[in-house]
């Protein structure tokens, strides 16, 4: 989708107006309808949720491809600087860039460059170990700072052993010598990488190989109130060969703990994307919405996936006949996988010769469920999943 994770940025800012006082939500509406004036459906069109605080907007006239792009432009940036003012700053965080199609790049290089736009700070993260000097996102950050806009570059490093260690003592309240011996293992396993570490402590804690003591002593000394921590023996995990795993292969042994049906909804989550709205899963593993959002609630609690707005707990409360009464809009209900290795994880869970043919059941229950006035608008989701099936 153009402007995926802008859309998704800008969604958020939205959700944190909506949780306003109804004066400041007049307020806002206010500004919005002052800056964006005629052109309100512009963004509208974009972001729906808008919409919710200045209400339905009128139609804009029909222009050229070049012309109509042109207009959005210019609407977009005089909707930023609605928040971004000196007394609140507005800062806008975009993940993965280095999967960022063109669009969204354009986009960001036309804001951050925007002569009249003082107060906004964006900052954007991706993996440099896939992109080259001729990547579009490198490319794209040359040309920002060509017209001298100030670019700060952080370069995340691995944390090392004693960071490990830090991290370790507090996550597991221990800070006996002991703690030094299971860092020291954790740090050379995982190469200091956050993501991989947390998730091997949560495997050890799921196989059982964190226990937690009340009369274990957390500190070098022996007093009552030294004690009560998490207890381990190096040796059971060495022979357990659990930190021998792949961060892959690992996330995938965690998903195998979860009940089967949620292990077989996540696989056909995984087959959609990093992202997914309850609607369409629900549609694909042919269950009701509300089967499916407690089919996902265990790997909610695990933090195997997390959802993108609190719209998720509504089908967990309801049964299916009341959620029917409602009419909740159960495309407003979406969640995303904790990280892409997990993602990664629950794909590699389908058995090879099966992954084709869940593609082309996918492919084929959306394109059989999809209205026809919605067929354009979903045709590439439709159109990819039949190509890998």
């Amino acid at each position: 989708i153009p402007y995926a994770s802008l859309i998704q940025a800008f969604n958020s800012l939205l959700g944190q107006l909506l949780t306003e006082s109804a004066a400041s939500i007049e307020t806002w509406r206010t500004k919005i309808l002052t800056a964006l004036g005629t052109d309100g459906k512009v963004i509208a069109d974009v972001i729906p949720e808008l919409e919710l605080i200045i209400g339905k907007q009128p139609e804009v006239p029909e222009i050229g491809p070049i012309e109509s792009q042109n207009r959005f432009n210019r609407v977009l940036k005089e909707f930023l600087r609605v928040f971004a003012q000196k007394e609140h700053p507005l800062v806008i965080f975009l993940d993965d860039l280095q999967w960022a199609d063109s669009a969204t790049l354009k986009l960001m290089q036309i804001l951050i460059t925007d002569p009249y736009q003082q107060y906004l700070l964006l900052i954007g993260a991706y993996r440099d170990n896939e992109v080259s000097p001729t990547h579009p996102l490198i490319q794209t950050v040359e040309e920002i700072e060509k017209t001298g806009t100030v670019v700060n570059n952080i370069v995340l490093e691995p944390l090392d052993l004693e960071n490990v260690t830090e991290l370790v003592a507090e996550t597991l309240n221990n800070r006996t010598e002991k703690v030094n011996n299971l860092a020291e293992l954790i740090c050379n396993k995982t190469g200091g990488n956050p993501f991989f570490l947390t998730q091997l402590l949560q495997a050890l804690y799921q196989e059982n190989l964190l226990k937690f003591d009340f009369d274990f002593p957390i500190y070098p000394v022996t007093n009552q109130e030294s004690k009560g921590g998490w207890n381990w023996s190096i040796d059971e995990i060495q022979a357990i060969g659990i930190t021998d795993k792949s961060v892959v292969q690992l996330v995938a042994s965690r998903i195998e703990k979860l009940p089967v049906a949620t292990q077989e909804v996540l696989k056909l989550a995984a087959c959609v994307g990093d992202k997914f709205a309850l609607d369409v899963l629900s549609l694909v593993s042919e269950e009701s919405a509300n089967t499916t959002a407690t089919q996902l609630y265990s790997a909610l609690q695990a933090g195997l996936i997390l959802p993108l707005s609190d719209a998720y707990r509504i089908p967990l409360v309801f049964d299916r006949a009341e959620s029917i009464n409602l009419k909740l809009d159960t495309s407003r209900v979406s969640y995303k996988f904790l990280h892409d290795r997990v993602q990664q994880a629950a794909y590699s869970l389908i058995p090879e010769n099966r992954k084709k043919s869940t593609h082309f059941n996918i492919g084929q229950l959306l394109l059989q469920n999809t209205p026809i006035e919605k067929l354009e608008e979903n045709i590439f989701d439709i159109v990819n999943q039949l190509n890998v099936g």
